[in-house]
């Protein structure tokens, strides 16, 4: 077979050969002359009217031949597939001039040249042994939920190894052309798999114009055998490949697991070679034979009005698109790639690497619609010079579009009754946003990387969640607070969010372990609750409260509904009294929070997390420690209300603790750290990585950080170097492995003992898997330890215990690493004991004994004996 390729902006088109789709008006004048089966495919040949044939003056016409093979479909009819022809040149032609002529007959609703498109791979070495895309799509829990039992997909590919030892199992078999009738046109004869002998009759038993389809066809060499042709031993194995990703045989102990568990793979061949010849053909096909999730790694420039009918097609059968965004690093918004950009028609998908970051090869921009793992992806490959399989690592959106296509085949099974609409917009829903990981390209990644999981739960159950819980105890103060000593009413706002299936028979149950509340009423109905409907039920919660505060109230909801809500159980959390830590969120856009959160959790601090916009919250004189971040927060760092409230919160003498790498760069956020937070700005937006604190401070002291890793915030973007201004403050932590010479501080204490610590970067960064470096929980330890010894109230002594007297007490400061039983025994100097006391589970906090009288003492605190005078 001879193709005349003409390269065009690194595209590829015949040059014998035009497409064309008739007016309807004028579908009489071009006769039907035969319709026979050519190497197994049913196909139509037409004779031009003589006015087209004059146009065309003395070209050496070859064939007009309808564009699509086999069974034309009413619904195809409908799209107009059997108006589209293809006019071949026994030669060569200026396919541009071929265009331009036969567009003046009027007698056409498009003419174009027939483009080849590139796949799109990024060859490199298998030097990965495991799927990392699987857990980083999280399906391992999807698949706890559901499989992908028989959903058909097909890859518009150079075809596929269907022998290969890990696709076998899962290809689809056409049971149209199951002659013998044993239930299968593939079988297994003990060492390989082949072609049921039985089913290959020379017959379209099926009636869909292709004889002998057991498997699927062949549109390149236009046979039934759609295993790659040996051309190009990079490219030979990439439909193999891209299979394999989707639906690789799984849990058969051989090789990979493919994203959709269970699914059958059509095998379809529509290019060799590195190149797609014959995809509107390939699309046509599978839609037909039941594929539901049909993939596209190829593409090119070159609109094309045959190709987006098709896709449109396939859609109009149930069939969802998906197709990769290229591999030019480019914007795509702006150069346009197809089939990625036919809107409405495809799932346009970008790549992503292990660390959700779009790699420097993949394109961008407002065509993509989710982004997937591409780079370094392991699945079945095929080595065509030995025909041996095997596996192997290969990089590429090729390797993207299956993966996001793998998702939308189990949210097909997850929820059969879907449209393809309902499809697309649950995978968009679902995605993780990834624009924090790749700042250059914030909403050109699509929505964001691809998550099973989240797209399988929300197309199978509910999505009730509770998101706020508003206390009334009007009957006692009225501050909106549950205290001790209150019998309170709980109202909660729910929220059935988008893309969730719409609740009925909604109720909610309480589930309370906690012996100091006793819950009254604990159970709410609520009825109805659909998709994007957020309410507060007029039913209530309602519990009375005892023990200490301040302290946290876990607690549990169980939802019942129908369908099944994808939490029945939803963890909460109630504050009761005013902690004395407040974590102030003031980074706006991320949720950079919870590292702050989970690092006081560790600590088993009690604390309230407040927004940046609710002052009021923090000027409570039971507060006594803020805790502040600004994340990626980089213009308006601190607005002057911000300042003014910082600034009368340590004017009433409370602590605060301020993590920012953008603060001074902030013309407010400045002044604001040589005023009050007694440190120099020395340089500013360079990146340092690790962080070590200064011998002998009480904050930095034999700790060092290192802000990298995937377990931080990865957004270390913008350190800055920082020195104290003032003899009330100190150097707590300095940066290391910066380029050249100089000192550089990372972190300032002011007002020796501790007043405020600012830590010249962001906290959220800080790694908790970097073996030899602490974690972020001690560095908040550290902070923390320092306020409470500097106070009068409350202390907390590293891991250990302190004893001293203060205003006739004797105050026993205690931290340990887990909690201990504490046996303390106060003795004369004449060894009278005169208090004895147990404190069990001891881990943190502080324990004061009484004393009358001046003079020596002997405290024994388990092991341990202190001498101390009271004066």
């Amino acid at each position: 077979m001879m193709f005349f390729l003409l390269n065009l902006n690194d595209q590829n088109l015949y040059k014998d050969r035009v497409i064309a789709q008739i007016k309807k008006e004028y579908l009489p004048l071009f006769e039907l002359k035969d319709m026979r089966y050519v190497n197994g495919a049913l196909t139509r040949f037409y004779r031009l009217p003589n006015s087209v044939n004059s146009v065309l003056n003395s070209q050496n016409i070859k064939s007009v031949e309808g564009l699509i093979l086999g069974k034309i479909t009413p619904k195809a009819i409908e799209f107009g597939l059997d108006r589209i022809i293809v006019i071949y040149f026994n030669s060569e032609v200026d396919v541009y001039k071929i265009v331009r002529d036969l567009e003046s007959t009027g007698m056409f609703e498009y003419v174009e040249p027939w483009f080849i498109y590139k796949m799109d791979i990024v060859p490199n070495d298998p030097l990965i042994s495991n799927q990392w895309h699987l857990p980083k799509i999280q399906a391992f829990n999807a698949w706890d939920i559901t499989k992908a039992d028989n959903i058909v997909v097909a890859a518009i590919d150079g075809g596929v190894a269907w022998d290969h030892p890990d696709l076998g199992g899962i290809i689809w078999n056409n049971l149209g052309e199951d002659v013998n009738g044993n239930g299968k046109t593939l079988i297994f004869n003990g060492s390989t798999w082949q072609f049921d002998p039985g089913d290959l009759n020379n017959v379209d038993n099926d009636g869909n114009g292709f004889i002998d389809d057991l498997i699927g066809w062949d549109f390149y060499g236009n046979d039934n055998n759609p295993k790659p042709n040996p051309c190009n031993a990079t490219y030979d194995d990439h439909g193999t490949h891209v299979t394999g990703i989707m639906a690789a045989w799984t849990n058969n102990s051989v090789g990979v697991a493919g994203e959709a568990w269970n699914a059958k793979a059509m095998a379809i061949q529509t290019g060799a070679c590195g190149f797609i010849f014959n995809a509107i053909n390939g699309t046509y096909y599978a839609a037909n034979k039941g594929a539901k999730i049909i993939n596209h790694s190829y593409g090119g420039p070159n609109y094309n009005n045959a190709a987006i009918t098709a896709l449109l097609y396939a859609r109009s059968m149930g069939a969802n698109n998906y197709a990769a965004a290229g591999n030019e690093g480019v914007d795509v918004g702006s150069s346009p790639r197809y089939p990625c950009c036919y809107n409405n028609a495809t799932i346009c998908v970008a790549a992503t690497n292990q660390g959700d970051q779009k790699p420097s090869w993949s394109n961008y921009g407002s065509c993509v619609d989710v982004s997937a793992p591409g780079d370094f992806v392991y699945s079945t490959a095929w080595n065509s010079s030995s025909n041996s399989f095997i596996y192997a690592a290969y990089s590429g959106t090729s390797m993207a579009s299956p993966s996001a296509a793998g998702v939308g085949a189990m949210i097909k099974a997850a929820n059969p009754s879907l449209s393809v609409d309902d499809i697309d917009t649950l995978l968009i829903c679902s995605t993780d946003n990834i624009d924090a990981l790749n700042p250059s390209y914030a909403g050109k990644l699509g929505s964001g990387r691809v998550n099973m999981f989240k797209a399988v739960r929300m197309a199978k159950f509910a999505g009730v969640s509770v998101l706020k819980v508003r206390v009334d105890d009007s009957n006692y103060n009225n501050n909106q607070r549950a205290e001790v000593g209150e019998q309170v009413k709980l109202f909660l706002t729910i929220s059935n969010p988008r893309c969730y299936r719409n609740a009925s028979n909604v109720s909610l149950q309480l589930i309370n372990n906690d012996p100091n509340i006793t819950v009254i009423d604990g159970n709410i109905n609520v009825g109805n609750l659909n998709m994007e409907q957020t309410i507060e039920p007029a039913d209530f919660f309602e519990v009375s409260i005892s023990g200490s505060q301040p302290r946290f109230w876990d607690f549990k909801v169980k939802v019942n509904s129908v369908p099944q809500n994808a939490d029945t159980i939803i963890n909460l959390r109630l504050i009761i009294g005013f902690p004395k830590i407040l974590v102030v969120d003031a980074d706006t856009l991320t949720n950079f929070e919870t590292y702050y959160t989970s690092a006081l959790d560790s600590l088993n601090k009690v604390y309230e997390l407040v927004r940046f916009n609710e002052p009021q919250l923090f000027r409570s004189n039971t507060r006594e420690i803020i805790i502040w971040h600004t994340g990626n927060r980089s213009t308006n760092v601190l607005t002057s209300a911000e300042r003014d409230s910082l600034v009368a919160w340590l004017n009433s003498g409370k602590k605060l603790f301020i993590s920012s790498q953008y603060l001074a760069e902030d013309p407010i956020g400045s002044q604001f750290i040589q005023n009050y937070l007694g440190a120099n700005i020395i340089q500013t937006g360079i990146q340092y990585k690790t962080i070590v604190g200064e011998t002998g401070d009480p904050v930095g002291n034999g700790l060092k950080f290192r802000l990298v890793n995937p377990d931080g915030a990865q957004n270390a973007n913008s350190d800055d170097n920082i020195a104290p201004n003032n003899p009330n403050s100190r150097r707590a932590f300095r940066w290391t492995g910066v380029t050249g010479s100089g000192d550089y501080g990372g972190a300032v204490v002011y007002q020796i003992p501790c007043k405020t610590v600012f830590l010249a970067g962001p906290f959220e960064a800080i790694s908790n898997t970097q073996t030899g470096w602490n974690k972020r929980e001690e560095f908040m330890s550290a902070v923390l330890n320092c306020f409470i010894s500097s106070s009068d109230e409350v202390g907390l002594i590293p891991f250990g215990i302190y004893p001293y007297v203060k205003n006739s007490q004797i105050l026993i400061k205690y931290h340990f690493k887990q909690a201990q039983n504490l046996n303390i025994s106060l003795y004369s100097v004449n060894g009278y004991r005169i208090y004895e006391s147990e404190i069990k589970s001891a881990q943190y906090g502080i324990h004061k004994i009484p004393i009358k009288s001046k003079g020596i003492y002997i405290l024994k605190v388990n092991e341990k004996t202190y001498k101390l005078i009271n004066n």
